[in-house]
C-alpha cells in the first residue's frame, strides 16, 4: 500500500519549469579571488569589475574581455580600490 501511495505522489509532482530567457545561458565569467560589482561596458565587450586576486593587498579595479576572458587589472595595485 505504501509503494502506491508512493507512485500516485510521484505521478502528482509537477513538471520542471523552463528558465526566463534571460536566465537560459548563465555562465561564470571569472574565477580565482573574489569578485564583486561589475558594471558592463556600453558596447557590451567588456565588464569592469572590483575583485581581490592572489597578491593583490586588498580590492582592486579589473577588465574582463568577455571575449576573450583575459583580466586585466586596471587600479594601481596598491591599496584599496573601490
Amino acid at each position: 500500500m505504501k509503494r502506491l501511495a508512493l507512485l500516485l505522489l510521484a505521478g502528482c509532482a509537477a513538471p520542471p519549469q523552463a528558465a526566463p530567457p534571460e536566465l537560459r545561458d548563465i555562465r561564470a565569467l571569472t574565477s580565482a579571488g573574489t569578485h564583486a560589482e561589475a558594471y558592463w561596458s556600453a558596447d557590451g565587450k567588456k565588464i569592469v569589475l572590483m575583485g581581490e586576486r592572489a597578491g593583490d593587498p586588498a580590492d582592486q579595479i579589473y577588465e574582463l574581455e568577455v571575449a576573450s576572458g583575459t583580466l586585466t587589472r586596471i587600479s594601481p595595485g596598491k591599496g584599496k580600490s573601490t
